[in-house]
């Protein structure tokens, strides 16, 4: 919470800097939403950009259920990433935490082509690994049977 203080800023200022803010808007209501800065924003941004560019079929393949693991230790030693989280004074492992466990319940949804379904009950690692182990026999199958022919 005490965080969120240091990064809100005015509705006007949000508007001003042409950030997304029309959940926001819609979510008013609720009373406890505040607008992000710019270069919160922009934290966010890149963050994003490291777990969309690394939470990939081929990669859950060749790192199977450390993959998610091995991607939030990365952002958390991610150079510009630092720089932002220095430049808004939040700490960043905690964030990137909770960010790595929504990008990993999120990718496992999309491999299993799922949206949040019975994939709820069990935890992130427990599904990426066994999709990775469902596409390692898979592969293992097709080298044989080319193998055989």
């Amino acid at each position: 919470r005490e965080h969120a203080c240091r990064l809100r800023v005015t509705k006007e200022r949000a508007r001003a800097d042409h950030l997304p803010i029309q959940l926001t808007e819609a979510r008013e209501r609720f009373d406890g939403l505040q607008y992000p800065s710019t270069r919160f924003f922009e934290l966010v941004l890149r963050m994003e950009s490291i777990f969309a560019f690394h939470l990939t079929l081929d990669n859950a393949l060749a790192h199977g259920r450390n993959l998610v693991q091995r991607v939030k230790e990365h952002a958390k030693k991610d150079l510009p990433l630092r720089r932002l989280a220095g430049d808004v004074n939040i700490d960043l492992p905690p964030l990137v935490d909770a960010y790595s466990r929504m990008r990993g319940k999120d990718f496992c949804c999309k491999l299993r082509n799922n949206t949040r379904g019975d994939s709820q009950a069990t935890s992130t690692r427990q599904r990426l690994s066994a999709l990775a182990d469902e596409a390692r026999r898979r592969a293992n199958a097709m080298l044989e049977e080319e193998a055989e022919s």
